[in-house]
């Protein structure tokens, strides 16, 4: 775990596209791990494979989660600075 929480976007409607889900349901199921709190951590890589398998086919979906707002929500001032603005989400990809 490098410890560092992921940039994400929102879509104009206020959706999470299904890799934002992906990424944040990593770090936090990175993190239960990491506190050997293995219930939180399934629930997390239980969710985060739920967006892989629409990913891989090929869905890109726009997600709208109760169990990653909510706690997006009682974590807000940990990820205000993660946030990318939808007309800057180019900024989010990764070239290698």
């Amino acid at each position: 775990m490098n410890g560092i929480r992921p940039k994400f976007t929102r879509t104009p409607d206020g959706s999470l596209t299904a890799k934002a889900c992906m990424d944040i349901c990593r770090f936090w199921a990175e993190e239960a791990d990491f506190e050997g709190n293995t219930t939180e951590a399934n629930k997390w890589h239980h969710l985060f494979k739920d967006f892989r398998l629409s990913e891989d086919l090929g869905l890109h979906a726009w997600v709208t989660c109760p169990f990653i707002e909510n706690k997006l929500a009682e974590e807000a001032d940990k990820w205000k600075d993660r946030y990318v603005p939808w007309e800057d989400r180019r900024l989010l990809v990764e070239f290698s």
